[in-house]
């Protein structure tokens, strides 16, 4: 007689942040500090001059407790927010500037830290990015443009004492002529220690997954599937 195991779903209260902006348009992301044990979300404030701000949260339970809003650092745009738990920051990333700034969180407040005005090696803007636990770096993940087309590009950054350096960005190999940030993302292969990058060619609507591998700050890369699938939307 087999035995089924019933489980009830608890869903907490409603936690508005009460910050004067309209997340539904602005652009925002969320990420855990692990050795804060909080919550960040930074966003482009829509109400001039438009900084780029964060808060953070507590959640005990099904209860979230907010901090203050505080000015990050950045221009305006936050497109990625990444753990660096080595550091225990977070680092943000800027979609129009490429700028990179250090965030840390004590209680329900941030301090802001080292910051990289941008990138070198992309022209067009910052997508996303991701940690690398055994390089201990993070690889970002932008755009490259030339003679009207925007081409994927990848750059390992490094955190060491409140101070960020980047490696050398690498144009994504094979033939895709224009890329955006919402068909793009990037993640870690713990079992083959490479990182996945998917992204879709918008002039032809085909997606494709590339592999690279890390070494200190120089990515090499390893292996394609071009196409993968006809991307969708």
């Amino acid at each position: 007689m087999s035995t089924v195991n019933s489980t009830a779903e608890i869903v907490g209260a409603l936690a508005n942040t009460n910050v004067e902006s309209d997340l539904s348009s602005s652009p925002h992301t969320i990420s855990y500090d692990a050795s804060a044990d909080r919550i960040l979300i930074s966003y482009e404030d829509k109400i001039a001059p438009k900084n780029g701000l964060s808060i953070v949260g507590s959640i005990s339970g099904t209860t979230i407790t907010w901090g203050s809003s505080a000015n990050n650092g950045l221009a305006n745009e936050p497109c990625a927010s990444i753990y660096y738990p080595t550091e225990n920051s977070t680092l943000l990333l800027d979609a129009g500037t490429r700028e990179i700034q250090q965030v840390s969180i004590s209680g329900l407040s941030i301090t802001t830290g080292g910051n990289l005005s941008s990138v070198s090696g992309f022209t067009g803007p910052l997508f996303t990015g991701v940690y690398h636990p055994v390089e201990d770096k993070v690889v970002v993940v932008g755009t490259e443009s030339g003679s009207g087309l925007r081409y994927l590009a990848l750059c390992a950054i490094d955190l060491t004492s409140g101070t960020i350096t980047q490696g050398t960005a690498v144009t994504v190999d094979g033939n895709i002529d224009n890329t955006d940030r919402d068909g793009t993302s990037i993640t870690y292969d713990s079992t083959n220690d490479d990182l996945v990058v998917y992204t879709r060619d918008t002039t032809s609507n085909t997606a494709y997954v590339k592999l690279y591998s890390l070494s200190g700050t120089t990515l090499t890369f390893e292996a394609s599937a071009e196409p993968f699938f006809s991307a969708i939307e």
